[in-house]
């Protein structure tokens, strides 16, 4: 399996069901329906995401990537559980249009440091039938290690990289998959044991501002790589010395992405340099051509006493324009050079 920016894509729609076919609280903070997801990641997570796949299923990217899985058909020689999208539709009776409800993933440790193999779990909330599915795994999973925590089966296998990787089906409902001893943690907070992130008094204050019914909602630690990197030499210095925390949401609506970024740090003056600094870049920018001005002009920053906040709305057509402009410099740039014709030989 890919690492986690996978998970972040269209693989993190099911991350436990599609695992080994690769291979070989508060109700502010609910996660788009009637179980809190945030409820099931562990208290020490140093960053918490949640997606709304109630919304998510609605917009462009989800159906293109949907439609592209069901075009796909696995080769007659194939050693895999499923054939195409229509067969794991056929097979499991998820059709993850209409089945996958809301992820939440949690990220331990030094995430920033870990790059793409951060340590971490996530929970969905899929409709499937238990049984059924533990069946398929049973049969198919070639590659799978299953072993019993506190009463409940799990399963190890292994990422493309080697790294150990696991998963389990908590009920009906709700499934869990990470590293496994990220897992077993979440095991053991739906067996009432342990707290879970919404017990961090720290971060609580700010996981009730999330947006349970955005795309995306978000909470994290601000590294202390990047606090150290403000500081040094260069022609955009930032004091980031006393950022916090990094907070936001991403939403779409109304034929356009809108959302908002907020850096927690209590120090008024760095935060009026930075903003200050920020929009000067943004003037910068503009300069790049009419799409990154009505780009730029859709982002506001401002500054207060104990934080930087950036409010964006981008609409759709906009991003089709960016996009287009963005392929075309590609092509562009791939577009060898005509070769300068050979000087004729000299003769005696």
């Amino acid at each position: 399996m890919k690492r986690i920016r996978a998970f972040t894509a269209v693989g993190v729609l099911i991350p436990a069901l599609l695992m080994f076919t690769a291979c070989g609280g508060k109700e502010k903070v609910t996660t788009g329906g009637d179980v809190n997801l945030l409820s099931m990641i562990p208290a020490d997570a140093a960053g918490v995401m949640t997606m709304n796949f109630e919304k998510i299923r609605n917009l462009d990217f989800f159906k293109e990537a949907v439609a592209k899985m069901e075009s796909k058909q696995a080769d007659a020689d194939t050693e895999k559980a499923f054939k195409s999208y229509q067969d794991f539709v056929n097979k499991t009776g998820i059709d993850l249009r209409k089945d996958l409800h809301a992820v939440a993933v949690g990220l331990f440790g030094d995430f920033q440091a870990a790059g793409n193999d951060p340590d971490f779990a996530m929970v969905a909330r899929i409709d499937m039938d238990r049984q059924k599915i533990l069946d398929i795994v049973k049969s198919e999973g070639k590659e799978l290690t299953p072993m019993e925590y506190k009463g409940q089966e799990m399963f190890l296998t292994k990422d493309d990289s080697g790294d150990e990787m696991s998963f389990a089906f908590l009920s009906d409902t709700l499934a869990t998959a990470g590293k496994p001893a990220q897992v077993k943690r979440v095991i053991d907070l739906v067996q009432g044991q342990g707290d879970s992130v919404l017990k961090n008094k720290e971060k609580l204050p700010y996981l009730e501002q999330m947006k349970a019914d955005s795309v995306m909602s978000f909470v994290f630690d601000f590294p202390e790589k990047l606090k150290q990197a403000g500081q040094e030499g260069g022609p955009f210095k930032m004091d980031l010395s006393k950022a916090e925390m990094l907070l936001g949401h991403v939403d779409h609506g109304g034929a356009e992405w809108n959302g908002e970024l907020k850096l927690i740090s209590r120090d008024e003056e760095a935060n009026k340099q930075m903003v200050t600094m920020l929009n000067g870049l943004k003037g910068m920018g503009a300069m790049a051509g009419p799409e990154v001005a009505e780009l730029v002009g859709n982002i506001n920053l401002t500054a207060a006493a104990d934080h930087i906040q950036l409010a964006f709305n981008i609409s759709d057509e906009l991003i089709r324009k960016l996009q287009e402009k963005a392929k075309q410099k590609a092509e562009a740039m791939s577009i060898p050079e005509p070769a300068e014709p050979a000087e004729p030989a000299e003769t005696e």
